[in-house]
């Protein structure tokens, strides 16, 4: 016999509705868990149509721009790289779903912001997070408790990596970043020492707490820590006026990079520059190529005080290693502003392959400012670059050159559109740069 008419109902009969009632249940919240997922997705930074979390999956292919946008996007995107960087214990965030994760990449924001993303399930190193957060600089402040919990990793490279990031992020926080990085000077890796020394460097006069630790590092068996410790005096001038005995006895340092940069410190310190300069024209003349860079990156920094050095930075022009011709080229402009020896020099330097080097080149360029007019075409050449920090750089030379040519107005506004937030921000601030200079004149 059928039921009755008054016991069916729109959902059909009560038996049947009691078996349609669990499913029922699991849709509505399966409904529910996913407007839940799209209204918090939604809610992330956006970059060119694109939310945070698909810059931070991009990570996973080491590619530098998704780097750079990160750094670009600033402190909106600081929770997200944290997150990210703590989601997994051991070095790396695991792929479960990696096909997932390839076929996400690929769609519309729009979509990706409708459908949870896989972020946390990609190959992602740490490291790119941590190089993701110094060049942020002070925007990613926020994540110094962070990055000092970092330094407890076993990694002693990862631990370098932490620690030049706090040198950055934290750097308009002296009073809360300067102690973390104090307890790295006594790290158990020399280079971690090292590393964390020249950060300190950096604070200048807000580190003198570290003074202690730096001079009982002038003695450290690691080179690198003994170095980066005579640095970081030098860059706190007058205030470690104290270390000056300690200094002169590092003139005497078995590691040239560190006599160079005992000497050096000695200079900042004390203003008198005949030991100094003494100290950096020996290691020019002699045979360790890694003591010589340095050694002509020091004597730029002092200028027109160390004419007495012009005669061996002269000399150093037929050195075999051509980043120390222009580096020696670079100490020569910068003591008696002869850009006719030293822009040849650059020049030839730019044919190098080696990237670094034409980087620097490029950026030594730049200095010479209006005097480098005739590096112009070289430079538009260098904004076709394969590296982004070199086109960025020459876009920036450029700025300096403030040439009116066609071609630079050309080539700069094609790099408006370049890929990289970098060279974009550079092109755009030479335009504004060679805009201002004409309307000046």
């Amino acid at each position: 016999m059928s039921a009755s008419p008054e016991r069916r109902s729109w959902f059909g009969t009560q038996a049947a509705k009691r078996k349609r009632l669990p499913w029922l249940a699991i849709s509505g919240a399966l409904i529910a868990l996913l407007a839940l997922a799209a209204v918090l997705i939604k809610r992330e930074p956006v970059y060119q149509g694109k939310p945070v979390s698909f810059w931070i999956a991009g990570l996973a292919a080491h590619d530098a721009r998704n780097q750079e946008v990160l750094a670009d996007m600033g402190s909106s995107a600081v929770p997200y790289v944290v997150r990210a960087l703590k989601s997994e214990e051991g070095g790396v965030i695991k792929s479960i779903e990696l096909g997932w994760h390839r076929l996400w990449i690929r769609l519309p924001g729009p979509l990706q912001r409708l459908l949870p993303n896989p972020t946390l399930r990609t190959g992602i190193d740490r490291r790119d997070l941590i190089y993701v957060l110094r060049a942020m600089g002070p925007a990613a402040e926020p994540a110094v408790p962070v990055l000092a919990q970092e330094l407890k990793d076993s990694d002693s490279n990862y631990r370098i990596a932490v620690v030049r990031a706090l040198g950055q992020v934290g750097r308009n926080k002296p009073g809360r970043t300067v102690p973390i990085l104090v307890g790295s000077l006594a790290d158990a890796a020399g280079n971690v020492r090292g590393a964390a020394a020249y950060a300190l460097g950096e604070f200048k006069e807000n580190a003198r707490l570290a003074i202690p630790q730096l001079l009982h590092n002038l003695r450290d068996p690691d080179g690198e820590a003994r170095w980066t410790a005579a640095f970081a005096l030098g860059e706190l001038g007058p205030l470690a006026r104290g270390t000056v005995p300690a200094l002169t006895e590092s003139l005497n340092d078995t590691n040239p990079v560190a006599r160079a940069y005992a000497g050096f410190a000695l200079w900042k310190i004390t203003g008198e520059t005949n030991q100094t300069i003494a100290t950096l024209v020996e290691i020019l003349k002699g045979n360790d190529a890694a003591a010589r860079l340095p050694a002509t990156g020091l004597l730029s920094r002092m200028g027109p005080t160390a004419r007495t050095a012009l005669p061996v930075l002269r000399e150093t022009l037929k050195d075999d290693d051509q980043l120390v011709r222009a580096f020696a080229a670079r100490a020569i402009w910068r003591t008696e502003q002869s850009a006719d020896i030293a822009l040849p020099v650059f020049l030839e330097a730019l044919k190098s392959d080696q990237r670094y080097g034409r980087g620097r080149v490029v950026g030594f360029i730049g200095e010479l400012g209006s005097a480098a007019a005739t590096a112009v075409p070289a430079l538009v050449e260098a904004l076709r670059d394969e590296d982004n920090s070199i086109r960025a750089e020459a876009a920036h030379a450029l700025g300096e050159i403030k040439s009116e040519s066609a071609d630079v107005s050309a080539a700069l506004r094609k790099a408006l559109s370049d890929d990289f937030p970098g060279v974009r921000k550079s092109a755009a601030d030479a335009l504004r740069k060679i805009s201002a200079s004409s309307r000046a004149e």
